[in-house]
């Protein structure tokens, strides 16, 4: 997969879910089945869904610029496509008619759960909501994607925020020969060794310090590697601060749009604990 694929596959998985939901708005109150509404519902994005799973693994083991750029076009079609407010809409009312016929009470007791569910999940997303209102809510969404991914770009760059260098192969006894092969090219990449002068350096690339904390004999590296892994994220160049107020607050909003109380209300609302205050 390539940054230039995994954005063809994203337009093609928009658009298939966008067919299957107009299929769905397109069905009656007579020729409603289980299988029509709320099961084609359930599978309408799932491509997608698993599409965006590879997209993100992608964009957090590559980093690269040109995936950076094409995670910015990608996430503009995303909420382009959330905020498509005309068929969902339709949808929702097809799925709440559907949800009140005789046959739903014919269903087995799994599938009257998934339709309740279904009902209330609908609600919690804002479709029964004013259309002035679900503008705002997709708004939001649309800020809080940005916000996310900004975030991510974040957390991306804290590897180079971070390194050891180690002058003693000693320090690095019981480490796995290719991890110490390597270990030593990067040390000599970064200008810390030569021929003359071997060094080898730990950072946060591809579990780097990770595998430290596995093999290596030597408690004081694996202190000093535990202790980057867990630090590189405090670094001032990271202000990441700005960013997670904004999303608080941009919650808070989505949530009181919902009739939620706050963020944790909502979040708790179809889960076990049932609120935010338990």
């Amino acid at each position: 997969m390539t940054p230039q694929q995994a954005l063809n596959d994203v337009k093609a998985a928009i658009e298939e879910a966008r067919e299957k939901v107009s299929a769905i708005a397109a069905v009656t109150p007579e020729t409603a089945t289980f299988d029509n509404t709320f099961l084609a519902w359930y599978e309408a994005a799932e491509n997608l869904k698993q599409v965006m799973n590879y997209v993100n693994h992608l964009n957090m083991v590559l980093g690269e610029r040109e995936m950076q750029v094409m995670m910015d076009t990608l996430m503009q079609h995303i909420a382009a496509y959330r905020a498509e407010t005309s068929h969902t809409a339709r949808v929702a009312t097809v799925l709440k008619e559907a949800a009140g016929a005789p046959w739903v009470r014919e269903l087995s007791p799994a599938r009257q759960r998934f339709v309740n569910q279904t009902i209330e999940e609908l609600a919690a997303k804002g479709l029964y909501l004013s259309p002035e209102k679900q503008q705002r809510k997709a708004e939001i969404e649309h800020e809080l994607a940005r916000l996310g991914f900004r975030f991510s770009q974040y957390v991306s760059k804290s590897p180079e925020l971070w390194e050891l260098v180690i002058t003693d192969s000693e320090l690095l006894r019981g480490m796995p020969k290719h991890w110490m092969k390597r270990a030593a090219e990067v040390a000599v990449e970064r200008g810390h060794a030569d021929a003359d002068h071997p060094a080898w350096v730990v950072n946060l690339h591809s579990s780097h310090a990770d595998a430290v904390l596995r093999y290596c004999q030597v408690e004081e590296t694996r202190r000093l590697c535990w202790q980057g892994i867990h630090s590189a994220g405090t670094a001032r160049t990271l202000d990441t601060e700005p960013i997670i107020h904004r999303i608080l607050e941009l919650r808070h909003e989505l949530a009181n749009l919902l009739g939620y109380a706050n963020f944790a209300d909502k979040e708790a609302a179809h889960r076990m604990m049932g609120s935010g205050e338990k």
